[in-house]
């Protein structure tokens, strides 16, 4: 596949983030729930970009969610992306991704909380089943 798009200038390659929760305000706002440490090194790299893209992993993608989780020096090393609205990046492969410009970071103690205002989002034309991080262990959701 060919190489992903340059990115804007104010975003580093190697920077990402694995976020445990995502909530919905309404339409427009994104809330990044358990975000992250005050001290990562990858967050006060992202935080002057301005924007950040949630993309939500398929089932299949926990080894892509592990390079998140890591301390790798370049994240996106091995992932293919593309960018939408805000330039930020979208993991192909996704099974949707929310593009948000940052509104605002509240002290979450240890944490920042991070909301951002939507400017595009979408769900993949691939059926699959979201990867779930839970009681310190990956799952998966079961049909009932």
């Amino acid at each position: 596949p060919p190489p992903p798009p340059p990115p804007p200038p104010s975003f580093q390659a190697e920077d990402g983030i694995r976020d445990a929760l995502v909530g919905l305000v309404g339409s427009e706002m994104c809330i990044r729930d358990r975000c992250p440490t005050v001290d990562s090194s990858s967050w006060a790299r992202m935080k002057p970009s301005g924007s950040f893209c949630v993309n939500v992993l398929g089932a299949d993608q926990q080894d892509t969610c592990g390079v998140f989780a890591s301390s790798a020096d370049d994240k996106f090393a091995d992932v293919a992306w593309h960018t939408e609205a805000t330039g930020s990046p979208v993991i192909d492969g996704s099974l949707a991704w929310i593009d948000c410009e940052l509104h605002a970071v509240h002290d979450g103690g240890d944490h920042d909380i991070v909301v951002g205002r939507v400017a595009a989002l979408d769900t993949a034309d691939h059926p699959g089943l979201p990867l779930l991080f839970f009681k310190g262990g990956y799952g998966r959701f079961e049909e009932l």
